[in-house]
């Protein structure tokens, strides 16, 4: 809900490992491009961040953005009340002030416009609420917003790579000539600035697609399932419908008689088509207010802007278009086959023609189909769930409490006071029955990921290199805590915390990049964006730090004597130790390790719990459409069912015989949709994990459970017909 959108851009680094990523780039060149670009009209700047929100009895920790002054001005969004950001507000020494998100306004102020020009307090700074930004304006899931500053003499590395880059297109400037005018400013900051820039480019893409560009494909086939699921949902119904107009064939033949033509029997039945759709289109909204509510309120993380999701006047019409346009579809066969025979008005007439039957069939196969196009992509994604649930983490979930401190600046400002308080906490801590472990890390795997990436190498063979090493901050007890197995070397030492030490310890992923086969690390000094030149005293195992469905990247440890995160270790459920730990010390946030990796599964739980849904709907409608065709078929031949077992055949005989019908139909079904599984391949590459898209057990899986839905769909019906008394069938009318 930005003026303009398709101007906006998003703009960042690349690198060839990461073509399609936008990275982060850093202060300095930011403010050195900034001045040179001409096909953007603005260039503005954003970086994440999170402040300690307090009151009287509590402490929490609230996501927020720092922002150039500029940044509203550039996506045109006025304050719902009070102002946005001015220059002045970005300068070095100015009164702090913020501008906070609708959502924060309503939940926290109870949207009190009074608000403005009252100070609350972040992190224990005072800041002035200056405005409140509209309800539709949602940012980065960003609660408040507080203006960028920076001292020009003291500003970070080059290499200290964190801003997020938005512009906004001048009127007429094609995204092609931005990303050449790009490319050649970085490539003329990296000759000025030479031995500070790699081999990185520098480009653009539309604000929407960068925004949404995770959620997209998973949408797609979410999408796609709700097409299938309407397909097999129509051709059963047509199905049905195609039947109940065979067995109409006199009354059609009776309304021809008196005066009704073929555009009056067409019409006729295409208003009881839309009459069933739309009384279903409305049943389906009524479960959609109810179904949307949950899913927003269940996986809001998991579904880009979703609080703008909901029933609205777009989705209302939408509804009724699809309800008219499902109507036809499903009605317009069985009205065009309504062609008037008189044959029909004379006694003992009976059965169906050859086409309209063939064309039932063909409806079936195709209901089988699509059944098991939407059972087998679900099926990979269930598959794929599981692989991710089951993957090896690299440390030992369970038992595992994560302590978010909050330490105030006021009285721990420095190293010290800092040091002092968890010297003293962390005997507390292991002195408890409950604890077996304690550990600090300064980003929690699956939950904390940072942008820390850095380049490096080894001092002394500069040409063995590792680039997007995340950088990480560990206690000396931190992997034994976590249970990370340590393969080389040794873990730090209360030495090592003194930064003259100078260690670090690196996972075995980044050992295997930097050295060959054989080669011990140990000793080695690792240079380039670490600038001190480290020396390698242990190697760890990997750890799927980005989540389970994340492969592990290459990673360095570095010591630290102290950080706000706590890890742990407990002797049983690690939620009973949260009300000792709450008197203990001053938190803010508590989670266990099984919750945070749950969590970090959730768009997967997302789309595989509606997937399962859609799934078990269409097999449920395609069980139904074979059921219902079967038994119309066994009706129609109840005489010729009579005929054959007072010719002499068994039970057994009639039982096999209609069952082998209607498998022949699931079977031709079940192939035609493996062929059309296969073709989907390349959608469902892009979201599954760990899985192969052509996985023969899911295939043959799916297609066995398929034709044993069949199977019992047609057993039912085939009962029936074995049971025929052979006196009565011959008598039958």
């Amino acid at each position: 809900p930005f003026a303009e959108p398709d101007r906006l851009m998003q703009i960042g680094r690349t690198r060839p490992e990461l073509p399609t990523v936008l990275l982060p780039i850093s202060v300095p060149n930011f403010l050195d491009l900034r001045p040179r670009i001409r096909q953007f009209a603005a260039v503005e700047a954003r970086v994440p961040t999170s402040l300690i929100l307090e009151d009287e009895t509590d402490a929490s920790r609230v996501r927020g953005s720092r922002v150039t002054a500029g940044l509203f001005d550039l996506l045109g969004v006025p304050p719902q009340i009070g102002r946005t950001f001015n220059a002045e507000d970005g300068l070095t020494g100015s009164e702090h002030t913020v501008v906070l998100s609708d959502a924060f306004w309503q939940s926290r102020f109870g949207a009190d416009p009074k608000v403005i020009g009252t100070t609350i307090r972040l992190s224990e700074t005072p800041y002035t609420i200056i405005g409140v930004a509209p309800q539709q304006f949602e940012f980065r899931s960003a609660s408040f917003f507080v203006p960028f500053q920076w001292d020009a003499g003291d500003l970070p590395p080059r290499g200290s790579n964190f801003l997020q880059l938005f512009g906004r297109l001048r009127p007429g400037v094609h995204p092609q000539a931005a990303d050449d005018e790009l490319h050649a400013l970085w490539t003329a900051l990296g000759e000025e600035n030479a031995g500070t820039y790699d081999d990185s480019g520098m480009r653009a893409e539309p604000l929407l697609f960068a925004t949404v560009s995770r959620s997209r494909t998973p949408l797609f086939i979410l999408t796609g399932a709700v097409g299938l699921v309407l397909l097999v949902a129509c051709t059963n119904v047509a199905n049905l419908m195609l039947a109940r107009s065979e067995a109409r064939q006199r009354e059609i033949a009776l309304r021809a008689a008196l005066g009704a033509g073929r555009g009056r029997l067409v019409r006729q039945f295409l208003t009881e088509s839309l009459v069933l759709s739309v009384m279903g289109g409305l049943a389906g909204l009524a479960a959609a207010f109810a179904g949307v509510h949950v899913l927003v309120t269940s996986f809001s993380s998991a579904i880009p802007r979703s609080n703008d999701v909901g029933i609205n006047g777009i989705v209302l019409g939408f509804a009724l278009l699809v309800s008219v346009v499902t109507g036809v579809a499903v009605g317009l066969v069985p009205a065009l086959q309504a062609r008037p025979d008189h044959s029909a008005l004379k006694e003992g007439a009976r059965g169906s023609s050859g086409r309209i039957t063939a064309l039932r069939k063909g409806l079936v196969v195709i209901e089988v189909a699509l059944s098991l196009m939407l059972v087998t992509g679900t099926g990979l994604l269930l598959k794929s769930f599981w692989r991710a649930q089951q993957s090896e983490l690299g440390f030992d979930g369970n038992n595992l409490l994560i302590v978010n401190l909050w330490l105030p600046p006021s009285s721990y400002g420095d190293d010290t006071n800092r040091n002092d308080f968890y010297e003293s906490l962390m005997p507390q801590l292991t002195a408890l029955p409950q604890v077996r472990q304690t550990g600090m890390i300064n980003m929690i795997p699956a939950r904390n990921f940072g942008n820390n990436f850095t380049t490096i190498n080894v001092v002394g063979n500069e040409d063995r290199e590792a680039h997007f090493v995340e950088a990480r901050w560990a206690s000396r007890t931190y992997f034994e805590t976590m249970r990370i197995p340590l393969i080389r070397g040794r873990n730090f030492t209360d030495a090592d915390v003194d930064s003259a030490a100078n260690s670090i310890i690196i996972n075995d992923e980044l050992a295997r990049q930097l050295f060959p086969e054989n080669e011990d690390p140990i000793g080695a000094r690792l240079g380039a964006d670490l600038g001190t030149d480290p020396e390698i005293v242990g190697v760890v195992g990997d750890v799927r730090n980005f989540g389970p469905d994340e492969r592990p990247r290459p990673t360095i440890y570095r010591p630290v004597e102290n950080s706000s995160n706590l890890v742990i270790r407990t002797a049983g459920d690690p939620l009973q130790l949260v009300p000792l730990v709450r008197q203990t010390m001053r938190v803010y946030r508590v989670d266990t390790m099984t919750d945070i990796l749950t969590r970090s599964l959730g768009d997967r739980q997302f789309q595989l719990i509606l997937l399962l849904v859609f799934a078990g709907v269409g097999l449920v409608l395609g069980a139904v459409g074979i059921y219902g065709v079967m038994s119309y078929t066994v009706a129609q031949r109840t005489r010729e069912l009579g005929v054959r077992m007072a010719l002499g055949s068994s039970t057994s005989d009639v039982l096999r015989l209609v069952l082998g019908q209607g498998t022949k139909l699931a079977a031709i079904g079940v192939v035609l949709g493996a062929a059309g599984s296969l073709a989907m391949r390349s959608v469902l590459a892009t979201v599954v994990y760990d899985v192969s898209t052509a996985d023969p057990f899911t295939y043959v899986s799916v297609a066995g459970l398929l034709l044993a839905v069949a199977a019992l769909a047609c057993y039912i019906p085939a009962r029936r017909a074995a049971s025929v008394d052979p006196m009565e069938a011959l008598r039958y009318e």
